[in-house]
């Protein structure tokens, strides 16, 4: 009877362990273990290839930065679940009627596929997201007043384009580790398989033949750049019998192989051309990386759209504001010469008919309205209406009397005039043509806001404002300049409102000490803050020197010098206007109501002097200001600048390098066209048959050797192949002729472009010159008072002909100069980046004087004035200077200060970047442009007969065809 030391149910058990065993054995490292070795051996490949400073890039890392919008903060081995469609999800579930994988929700679900802490950058919660939907449940952030340089930033945190070339550079380097693993000693046995283990139990119920049999293989290998390849493998099986007499065998066999190949796959041109070509690859990518980083600041500053396009909109709003407010000045203007008179005149009148004069005898729609004042004989009409045709009836019916009659027609005909004058409707037509541009305009600013936004990788429904200090140059008038038009207007009213019967000797004295603080005013942040901007123009004279050639030169030293005459004229005048005031002011006491009458209608002609003085103050500060505007100087000459961009751009030394890539595929493909052969060397050791797995006997080794040889018959695809390889290295040769071409093309347009742009816009700021004097001839003009017995040419249009083709230039001028600025900053970023010289920091900006100055927030810092010049009039020079385009630009993104100018990205409220949201709705109205402007008061001087007219008319005569520059 034979013992049996295992029943079947113990060797079954002991089976299902071994089996056990196995099984965890073979379930391999984890995901973490594999992701951090491709991490290792892929950053240190990128790094070997970031040898040069033209590719040098700072950035490797294929997390992408924890303040994107699209980081993952998730345990990238372990992802929850993103958001799925509903109806797509079902078949998740259930499929074709199987129940699908229980298991996908274990690591959780995600409510959104963004990074959910992205916003927290700009001081948002995560508090504000609805736990339930994910939903955010108040508005999205504002990033207010977002400089130049935390665009860039912006742009390299959320930029997907950016994400998505750093992970080619990644996988470019996965492509590189595998070639490299590919020579390097694997666990491959000779048939190439990977080391394998396997175990399987017998079990023979009620009879004998249990047995556990297990075997293991497993080898090494490795792959030499000439193409031999050489491999040992060993492997074993053994066998546990638990039936007659519990018996054990295991047999091992040790085997190796060389294979060297002569002709197919033969040399190291073939062998090591997979690896050869990786790691070009990743160089290509590498250097594709350091471009992208040169075109993504390209594109954020001056880009379509970029911070450049963004800023000439906003000009170009800000210039058709300013244009509208002139063509609603310039209605009101001709709508008050048109309405002179409308509502306040007065006539000589010897005496009242019948007696001492009564108002209460008056009819009742005149009681309130005509008055005549004995003393100095003068018959008034005060209202705050149009005359209309009932009062014109009652007065021409007062009386018969011949003095009364003369008197009343010439009181009618002043207050009589055409309000709809064709002056005032071709302004008018243009003030609505305006404003529809306006309107398209802001439309045009909003739509590419929202494109800027994506570009920069941010949420459209983000509202977006940027600071707009760049514009500072543009300032052409200064805004305190521009506020001592409005203190005119406001002194305007208060003059306008007072009446005749009102003036006393304390009220003339107190408007007269008003309007000497308005030109105290006038000379403090008029003529000295001019006088500031002139001097800071001769400042620049050497530079400008350098830039002009000597005849623009030499304009442009006339320019000046007439600019200086105008405003050392202007000062003198307002000298004249101060000396009047006080003259006058010491003379108030004592004066009879006549001659206060006469006083007080003198301030009305010192305050058209002041005003005149005003305006010349602009037109001289817009004509020096324009000297102020700045252009980068680019001096490389056309060939320079080619040769230049041949040596160093990136991308044309990856289209060189594809060219030898196919004349590298036709040496390859030809050699798929020659016959196999190989000299194959292999061998084994076995042990013998019994329980020893490691005794390894010569007797029981062989050793075998020979050649393989396969015949070149059937190659239609290898001939097709090449074939191909041969045309493709010819197409790759065109395309580098052509892509190089094209950067020189590339380079030689915005070299031309560049100094074009540099002559237009010194044809510009002379344009701006002349637009200014033509928009000050025309007002003028239009405010030259008629001569007695002359023709008159208001109302017919002459006038508004002229405002309207003044103002047209001018805008087009103004549009114009921020344009061609522009264009000429954006070419010279295009000539930079393709002369592939633009370096770029790590921070994303380009390393260049005017923009890094930005990130100090000192660009286009005033100059300090060296030359002095005496001009009359009192305060001291030197004081209220204004530092042009100062700021603070930082480069943040968690922090973005707030600024005064900004422009705004809203569907709701849009704006240009000049303050609040302004509507152009009401705007025809304000101009005059509808029924009610016809009736309205409109706050002009009251006129006096044409004997006090003439007391001023020397004076007028004076001052009208003067031109101001």
């Amino acid at each position: 009877m034979t013992l049996r030391l295992f029943s079947p149910a113990g060797s079954l058990k002991k089976s299902l362990c071994v089996g056990a065993l196995l099984l965890l054995q073979s379930a391999g490292c984890s995901r973490t273990f594999w992701r951090d070795q491709a991490d290792r051996d892929s950053y240190l490949a990128i790094n070997e290839r970031l040898n040069d400073p033209r590719w040098a890039v700072p950035r490797i890392d294929v997390t992408p930065d924890p303040r994107s919008r699209f980081f993952d903060p998730y345990d990238p081995d372990k992802e929850p679940l993103p958001p799925d469609d509903g109806a797509a999800h079902v078949y998740m579930n259930w499929v074709d009627g199987w129940q699908g994988y229980k298991g996908w929700h274990k690591f959780g679900d995600s409510m959104t596929v963004e990074n959910p802490q992205w916003l927290a950058n700009f001081g948002w919660s995560t508090d504000n997201i609805d736990p339930l939907t994910g939903e955010i449940v108040p508005a999205l952030p504002e990033l207010q007043n977002v400089t130049l340089p935390q665009a860039v930033e912006l742009a390299q945190i959320n930029k997907r384009e950016y994400q998505d070339e750093i992970e080619n550079v990644y996988l470019a380097a996965l492509a590189v580790t595998f070639q490299r693993f590919q020579f390097g000693v694997r666990y491959l046995g000779t048939n190439g398989v990977e080391p394998v283990a396997g175990t399987t139990a017998t079990f023979v119920p009620n009879g004998p033949g249990d047995n556990v049999a297990a075997g293991v293989a497993g080898g090494v290998s490795q792959l030499l750049p000439a193409g031999t390849q050489w491999a040992v493998e060993f492997a074993n099986n053994t066998l546990w019998l638990f039936s007659g007499g519990n018996q054990t065998q295991s047999m091992s066999n040790l085997s190796f192989s060389i294979v060297q190949p002569l002709l197919f796959g033969a040399g190291r041109k073939v062998g090591l051309e997979g690896l050869t070509q990786s790691e070009r690859n990743l160089l290509y990518e590498a250097r594709t990386l350091a471009r992208l980083r040169q075109e993504i600041f390209t594109d954020v500053v001056g880009g379509t759209p970029g911070f450049l396009t963004l800023l000439q909109q906003t000009q170009t709003v800000r210039n058709t504001r300013g244009n509208i407010a002139q063509l609603e000045e310039q209605v009101e203007r001709l709508l008050g010469q048109s309405s002179r008179g409308k509502q306040f005149s007065s006539v000589d009148l010897a005496n009242w008919p019948g007696g001492p004069f009564d108002s209460a005898k008056l009819p009742p729609p005149l009681q309130e309205k005509l008055r005549y004042d004995p003393d100095t004989h003068r018959l008034r009409w005060s209202s705050s209406t149009l005359l209309s045709v009932e009062e014109i009836d009652l007065l021409q019916n007062l009386s018969n009397d011949p003095g009364f009659q003369v008197a009343i027609r010439e009181l009618i005909a002043n207050l009589q005039t055409d309000v709809a004058t064709l002056d005032v409707l071709q302004l008018q037509s243009t003030l609505a043509s305006t404003i529809i541009t306006l309107r398209n305009q802001e439309v045009t600013l909003q739509n590419a806001l929202d494109a800027y936004k994506i570009e920069l990788g941010l949420n459209t429904d983000i509202k977006l404002t940027i600071d707009v200090s760049m514009l500072k140059q543009f300032e052409l008038i200064d805004p305190r300049v521009s506020e001592l038009e409005t203190k005119g207007k406001t002194f305007v009213r208060r003059w306008g409102a007072t009446d005749d019967t009102m003036l006393d000797p304390e009220r003339v004295r107190l408007l007269y000490a008003e309007f000497l603080g308005l030109v105290d005013n006038v000379q403090r942040n008029g003529v000295e803050l001019v006088l500031k901007d002139l001097e800071r123009v001769h400042q620049a004279l050497p530079r400008r020197q350098q830039e002009l050639d000597s005849e623009d030169f030499h304009q442009l030293e006339n320019d000046l010098e007439r600019a200086k005459f105008a405003l050392t004229r202007a000062a003198s005048e307002l000298k004249e206007i101060r000396e009047d005031v006080f003259e006058v002011a010491r003379s108030l006491q004592g004066l009879s109501p006549e001659n206060l009458i006469e006083i007080y209608e003198d301030l009305n002609q010192l305050r058209l002097d002041l005003v005149k003085v005003t305006q010349n103050l602009m037109v001289i500060q817009l004509c020096v200001r324009v000297e102020l505007i700045e252009l980068m100087p680019f001096e490389t000459a056309m060939q320079d600048a080619v040769a230049i961009g041949l040596d160093n751009r990136v991308d044309l030394m990856n289209q060189r390098a594809l060219v030898m890539d196919a004349r590298r595929k036709v040496e390859i493909a030809a050699n798929a066209l020659l016959a196999g052969l190989s000299v194959v060397v292999d061998g084994d050791i076995r042990t013998p048959v019994g329980n020893k797995p490691f005794d390894f006997r010569g007797n029981q080794s062989q050793l075998r050797a020979g050649l393989s040889f396969t015949a070149p018959l059937d190659q239609i695809d290898e001939r097709n192949a090449y074939r191909i390889t041969l045309i493709n290295y010819q197409r790759q040769r065109r395309d580098y002729m052509l892509y190089e071409d094209q950067v020189k093309q590339q380079i030689r347009n915005a070299w031309r472009q560049l100094f074009a742009l540099r002559q237009n816009l010194e044809t510009s700021r002379r344009a701006i010159r002349l637009a200014a004097l033509r928009y000050d001839s025309a007002v003028e003009q239009s405010n030259q008072p008629v001569a007695l017995g002359a023709a008159s040419s208001r109302g017919s249009g002459v006038s508004g002909t002229n405002l309207q083709g003044a103002l047209t230039n001018l805008l087009s001028a103004q549009n114009q100069l921020i344009q061609i600025w522009t264009n000429y900053e954006q070419n010279r970023l295009f000539i930079y980046r393709d002369m592939g010289i633009m370096v770029i920091g790590e921070d994303g900006m380009w390393v260049d004087p005017f923009y890094r100055s930005l990130m100090n927030g000192n660009q286009n810092d005033a100059l300090e004035p060296t030359l002095h010049m005496d001009l009359p009039g009192d305060g001291a020079a030197g004081a209220g200077r204004s530092r042009l385009g100062s700021g603070d630009a930082r480069t943040g993104v968690v922090d973005l200060a707030g600024k005064s100018g900004v422009v705004t990205a809203s569907a709701e409220e849009p704006d240009s970047g000049n303050g609040p949201a302004q509507s152009v709705s009401g705007q025809l109205e304000r101009a005059g442009f509808s029924r009610q402007s016809q009736e309205r008061a409109v706050e002009q001087p009251r006129r006096r007969d044409d004997d006090d007219h003439q007391h001023h008319s020397g004076r007028n005569a004076g001052q009208a065809g003067r031109s101001r520059l």
